[in-house]
């Protein structure tokens, strides 16, 4: 079985992240996923955005609420700053002023048992693993 057949047979609600924004809307698609940008067939999150709420507890809800309904986070490896993401940051604003959002969501993922226990990592090809005492990626046997 395929990621794809095994994310659609797992009846998770499911959230793709990433950066490349056209493969990333692609596999939302495929997956049946939700996206923050809303894949093609438009299924946004559906988290209300106020302006009020800062950007950074706006996504600490939403990984919130994946853990609460236990689904997944499908997280796309491909164009990311791993090193940057790995080593974390003190502050949101320090990730946004540089445009490593996504790098600071993997950060916080990467820091949180309970998201990181939720999180499918892959690269539209095939799937990862991260190794929690090495702090590393490793390809794991399936497909896409």
């Amino acid at each position: 079985m395929d990621i794809v057949e095994e994310i659609k047979n797992s009846r998770k609600q499911t959230l793709a992240l990433g950066k490349a924004f056209e493969s990333l809307e692609s596999f939302a698609e495929k997956t049946n996923s939700f996206s923050m940008f809303g894949n093609y067939g438009g299924n946004h999150w559906g988290v209300p955005i106020s302006p009020l709420i800062p950007k950074a507890t706006m996504f600490q809800m939403i990984f919130k609420n994946i853990v609460d309904i236990d689904g997944l986070i499908l997280f796309c490896l491909n164009s990311m700053d791993l090193e940057i993401a790995l080593n974390g940051f003190e502050r949101y604003e320090d990730a946004a002023d540089n445009f490593y959002i996504t790098e600071w969501e993997l950060s916080i993922i990467l820091g949180n048992p309970d998201y990181l226990e939720r999180t499918v990592f892959h690269n539209n090809k095939v799937k990862f693993i991260f190794d929690k005492e090495k702090r590393t990626f490793t390809w794991k046997r399936q497909m896409i």
